[in-house]
């Protein structure tokens, strides 16, 4: 699990553990995750989460 900001180096560091049947799932509430995880993983393999808390 990472924060936002540590997103890329995260990414980066997790390269060598994805093959070709890897999905990569993103849940963050910062909107440009996925397309930082894209730089180093292909698009097709990213699946993304998106979380909406209820207002109270």
């Amino acid at each position: 699990m990472a924060k936002a900001y540590d997103v890329e180096a995260s990414t980066r560091a997790s390269v060598p553990l994805v093959g070709p049947e890897t999905v990569v799932q993103t849940i963050q509430n910062m909107l440009s995750s996925p397309q930082t995880v894209s730089k180093f993983v292909d698009p097709d393999c990213i699946a993304v989460g998106a979380l909406r808390t209820p207002r109270g």
